[in-house]
């Protein structure tokens, strides 16, 4: 692999803070594939697919402090 980024999915879930569960479905929906497989037919997500991966997460993590933030300033 010459020294580059390669992670398996449960890797990379754990690093991002997502469930293998979440990637998966990012795959099956389109969002974000995989583009190579260990011999052992594991999922491998490379540099691209990391900054993919940021692009998309980075939104989500937005809406859920939105959301938390509005659900706070309900209580008060």
């Amino acid at each position: 692999m010459n020294g580059a980024v390669a992670l398996t999915v449960g890797e990379l879930a754990r690093r991002a803070g997502l469930t293998v569960r979440a990637l998966r479905h990012y795959d099956e929906i389109g969002l974000l594939s995989f583009q190579r497989r260990t011999w052992a037919g594991y999922r491998l997500y490379g540099e691209a697919e990391i900054q993919r991966l940021q692009q998309i997460a980075s939104p989500r993590r937005l809406m859920e402090y939105v959301g938390k933030a509005w659900a706070v300033g309900k209580k008060e």
